[in-house]
């Protein structure tokens, strides 16, 4: 598994195109998790923070307008 540096480093070198498929994969992992373990803790926690993320961006977009 790749440190948390070495992901950052991945991440940053994504075209937005592929960041885009790098989030749905990452959705859908979960999504699948959580349906094969409704109450499994990490899936809440990560929908959670997904959540809070999406929001926290919307708010920051609709300031600077």
């Amino acid at each position: 598994m790749s440190n948390s540096n070495d992901l950052w480093s991945e991440i940053g070198a994504l075209s937005e195109e592929d960041a885009s498929h790098v989030l749905t994969r990452l959705f859908t992992f979960y999504e699948l998790e959580a349906e094969q373990n409704p109450d499994g803790e990490n899936c809440k926690d990560f929908f959670k923070k997904l959540t809070t993320a999406i929001d926290q961006t919307l708010e920051c977009n609709l300031n600077r307008r």
